[in-house]
Formats: C-alpha cells, sequence, structure tokens
C-alpha cells in the first residue's frame, strides 16, 4: 500500500504559509550547506593530489585555510538551520495548539460563548 501525503499538503500548508519568508530562507541555506558539504571533499582531494604531485606549499596553504574556510562556514550554516528551523516548527506547532484549543473551547461552550 502506498502512503499518500495529499491529504496533509493542505494542513501543512495553512500553518508554513504566513511564515513563507522564513521557510524560502531556510530552504535557500539547507541548498547552502549541501553545497559547501559537496565543496569539502574536493578541497581535499586537491590538496591531496598536489602534496602528491610535490606541488608548491603556496598552493597547499591556500587548500588548507580554504578547507577550514568552508568547514567554518558549513558550521555556521548548520547553527542557523538548526535555529531557523526550530523557529519555523515551533511556530507552526503552537498555530496548531491554538486552533485546537481553540476547537475544543467551542465543542465545550456551544455557540462558543463561555462564563468565566
Amino acid at each position: 500500500m502506498k502512503p499518500s501525503f495529499n491529504p496533509h499538503v493542505p494542513l501543512l500548508a495553512r500553518y508554513l504559509k504566513p511564515q513563507w519568508p522564513r521557510v524560502s530562507l531556510l530552504a535557500v541555506l539547507i541548498l547552502g550547506q549541501i553545497g559547501l558539504q559537496l565543496l569539502n571533499p574536493q578541497i581535499v582531494r586537491t590538496f591531496i593530489d598536489t602534496a602528491q604531485a610535490g606541488g608548491a606549499l603556496a598552493k597547499l596553504t591556500g587548500a588548507a585555510l580554504l578547507f577550514l574556510a568552508v568547514a567554518i562556514a558549513g558550521q555556521a550554516l548548520s547553527l542557523a538551520v538548526t535555529y531557523l528551523g526550530q523557529n519555523v516548527a515551533w511556530t507552526a506547532t503552537n498555530g496548531l495548539r491554538l486552533d485546537l484549543t481553540l476547537h475544543c473551547l467551542r465543542l465545550w461552550f456551544p455557540g462558543g460563548k463561555h462564563k468565566r
């Protein structure tokens, strides 16, 4: 049996739509993080190939510094993705909780009027 996500898409869209700028930024940050993760092994490959070929020390130093810069940038992006992802998730979850609470209160107090 193939699972279907179609019934859940409108529900997800309802709580993420008000946050579309943050969700878009999150998508861009995730793609950037993936790009940096793909770039780092290429830098290591260049470093190893240059070292085996007896390349210049300046080129090896440049590759090492580039590796460190990409690794630090990757960690910074990872931190930003974690923070923004949790912020989006908490905001959407709180909206869902609010709607659920209001729904339960309407069931408890018909007509939406309740006594204090």
